[in-house]
């Protein structure tokens, strides 16, 4: 098969592919499906010219992939053009988070990839008006109890999930970027206020600085980081993509970061993304942005849990599940002040007894 495209021209994770035996294979075919980025290889790999290097056995799984990624993506992107017609009759700014943004936008990250809900950002003085508007056209608040209606509306960034109840579509209208009682909540207006529009629809995605720090912020403060594996090739493939399309991706990067108070965040996701996969960042930037990183003593407790869980074993090692653990316990610590953590925690504990 001819070689269309140069070996340069693969994303580095795609080019360790080419370097594993059938055994490697196994495990990366895991965690890509874990992950739902396994639907992107064969495409990849295609455009490169180099299947021919792959396993034949092997092939056929990345073909099944990319076939179910392809249909996935076709609902999803269904499922948004549905959200913007239950929204046809509002004027509300309505903008497209994550991979649905990364998709209909036909960023990197969106290239293969499966989505589990739609996630959407209405401003907070229109949720009713959102929720109502959604809920006439099919989609319905999940069952939950009366305490879990109160946690989402009263302390998160967003309604309790939606689905449809036809097609069982997911929803999720998120009024901010983090829970409300997040110390690096952040002011949602400015985001709104910059956000582009997708051409030919009514909805709208982050602009690129704020889309590259929502994806920091999601994956790298609040996350539980189970995901970290995709959640830092989403940050390098955005870096990569923005840096190179926007001459002052960086400049309105630092400014975006210090307005919001994402320091933190963004020096974990970025010392991450640099170190695994290479991400080129300015080395005045990196010398700026190491002034936010962490104590020592946490700093390396940190980068020991993150080293375990971002190139994750198969099956999970002792010390990985461990690192899993010390990463859940610090979402919620970072999530809640203290006292409403332990309200929270009690209360999810006595719910899950009784039932």
């Amino acid at each position: 098969m001819p070689r269309t495209l140069p070996w340069s021209t693969l994303p580095p994770h795609a080019k360790a592919l080419l370097t594993l035996d059938v055994r490697g294979w196994e495990r990366a075919l895991t965690l890509g499906r874990i992950h739902r980025v396994a639907g992107r290889w064969y495409g990849q790999l295609d455009a490169a010219g180099l299947l021919t290097d792959v396993p034949a056995a092997v092939r056929d799984h990345l073909w099944s992939e990319h076939l179910r990624a392809e249909e996935r993506q076709r609902m999803a992107r269904w499922e948004v053009d549905r959200i913007a017609h239950a929204l046809r009759a509002s004027d509300m700014p309505v903008v497209l988070l994550k991979g649905a943004a990364y998709i209909a936008a036909g960023l990197p990250p969106g290239v293969g990839r499966l989505l589990s809900d739609i996630d959407i950002l209405v401003p907070f003085a229109r949720l009713a008006e959102a929720e109502d508007c959604l809920s006439q056209h099919g989609w319905k608040t999940q069952p939950h109890s009366a305490y879990d209606d109160h946690y989402y509306r009263a302390w998160m960034h967003e309604l309790p999930p939606m689905q449809h109840l036809a097609r069982g579509a997911v929803v999720d209208v998120h009024h901010t970027l983090l829970p409300r009682t997040d110390r690096l909540c952040p002011d949602p207006a400015p985001l709104l206020a910059a956000a582009k529009p997708l051409p030919g629809s009514r909805l709208s995605i982050l602009a690129p600085a704020d889309l590259v720090l929502h994806s920091i912020v999601h994956g790298f403060h609040g996350g539980e980081l189970s995901n970290a594996w995709r959640d830092v090739l989403d940050v390098h493939e955005l870096v990569e993509h923005f840096a190179a399309n926007q001459p002052d991706f960086w400049t309105t990067f630092e400014s975006r970061m210090h307005q919001f108070g994402f320091e933190r965040p963004a020096w974990y996701a970025l010392t991450l993304a640099h170190r695994v996969h290479g991400t080129r960042i300015p080395q005045a930037f990196r010398a700026r942005l190491a002034r936010h990183a962490p104590p020592a003593p946490l700093r390396a407790l940190m980068q020991w849990a993150l080293t375990r869980v971002v190139l994750p074993a198969m099956p999970p090692t002792p010390a990985e599940r461990l690192a899993l653990r010390v990463l859940y316990l610090r979402s919620h610590w970072v999530k809640m002040p203290l006292p409403l953590l332990a309200r929270h925690l009690w209360t999810k504990y006595r719910q899950s007894n009784t039932h």
